[in-house]
């Protein structure tokens, strides 16, 4: 830049020399400085120019490292993260194929399962139904026929030994001798509160006949299965009367043989309208007699053993307060189904529901019309 400066003031000296020598070439000089001049300010410019393209290198150069830089540090970021998603990806793989062959598993597993399932609801259904036939409460009225004959035929062979030995004379000797037999051994008891509030629809649980005697009682359509159970083999028209309303109801056994029927309901201490009671006699220490009448389905078998072995007991059959010592059949079966829903009617009212039970027979909601017609129909079988 000095060099151009002096050479600058070099060319204006010797022109200002030429300029005073020699006016006529002024003009020209001025020409040719100004050219110079230009020259000059171009050459500057030119400078300057490259001057500020080496600026804008060197900056660009900077940005580019810079840029690269950060690229680089993206790449290398952005290829971790890859790398990342790619193992993410291989171990969601290998999950998965470990899922699949668990899925496969489980789902024949799950098969099994529900085939073994099926099998054990089948089994337990089957060992609901013998439970239920061998222990749980019934009720007859709520079952089906099929249920009944198992329920009857069953308690036909619990007590057909016991049956076999009581003694025949004649029809009413043995009604006699079965009533006399179950009141020697059970007396009247409720079902429990857990059977009658759990397992039976209206309280009522029917037990077998040998159940009953193992209890040593039970209420009336536990007796009357017991009475049932010792007459029907030697009775073939024998049948479970029983009436009922909504609230209420009462089992007997009625049946036919030789033109005449039979009620036999020992929970009411009735057959056939007359009694079997209870003759209580003490001796004082003066010898005075003194007689309680008892009725024997209130009193314990054990106190009625002892109270027979030691004299104290002696059965008597009565009948309107009298003494009698055999029992007679009714001819007029409808003569004998209104004495005996008479002697109930404070329980049972003017017209209860009447069912007839037996082994193939099964009528319930019957009127008393209804019931006599399906009585006369079977014993003509």
């Amino acid at each position: 830049m000095r060099k151009f400066l002096i050479l600058f003031l070099i060319i204006v000296s010797f022109f200002v020399v030429v300029y005073i020598v020699e006016i006529p070439y002024l003009e020209s000089v001025r020409a040719v400085i100004n050219d110079v001049i230009d020259s000059i300010t171009n050459r500057r410019k030119v400078l300057e120019l490259q001057s500020e393209v080496e600026r804008l290198k060197s900056e660009n150069e900077i940005l580019r490292k810079s840029y690269e830089s950060q690229i680089n540090q993206l790449r290398i970021g952005y290829e971790a993260q890859i790398n990342q998603l790619r193992n993410e990806v291989d171990r969601l793989n290998t999950l998965n194929d470990i899922l699949r062959k668990n899925l496969t598993y489980y789902i024949d597993a799950l098969s099994k399962l529900s085939s073994e399932y099926s099998a054990t609801q089948y089994e337990l259904v089957n060992l609901q139904n013998k439970l239920k036939s061998a222990v749980f409460p019934v009720e007859l009225l709520t079952m089906s026929q099929y249920e009944v004959n198992n329920f009857l035929i069953k308690s036909l062979t619990s007590v057909i030994n016991i049956s076999k030995e009581l003694p025949k004379p004649s029809v009413e000797e043995f009604l006699m001798k079965v009533f006399e037999y179950i009141m020697n051994n059970t007396y009247y008891q409720y079902d429990s509160i857990a059977i009658r509030s759990e397992n039976v629809v209206g309280g009522n649980y029917w037990k077998l006949a040998n159940e009953t005697l193992i209890d040593l009682g039970g209420d009336c359509e536990d007796l009357a299965v017991l009475t049932y159970s010792l007459i029907k083999p030697y009775i073939n028209h024998t049948y479970l009367v029983e009436w009922y309303d909504d609230k209420t109801g009462h089992v007997a056994v009625i049946t036919y043989i030789n033109r005449y029927w039979y009620i036999i309901d020992p929970a009411g201490n009735w057959l056939n309208n007359y009694k079997l009671m209870i003759r209580l006699t003490i001796k004082d220490r003066v010898g005075r007699e003194w007689v309680w009448w008892l009725s024997p389905i209130d009193i314990h078998p054990d106190t009625k053993k002892l109270g027979f072995q030691h004299s104290f007991f002696t059965y008597e059959w009565m009948k309107d307060n009298k003494i009698v010592t055999i029992v007679k059949g009714y001819s007029d079966l409808t003569q004998l189904l209104q004495d005996w829903l008479n002697y109930w009617k404070e329980k049972a009212g003017d017209k209860p529901k009447l069912a007839l039970i037996d082994i193939d027979t099964f009528y319930k909601d019957l009127t008393l019309n209804e019931l006599i017609q399906k009585l006369s129909e079977l014993i003509k079988k």
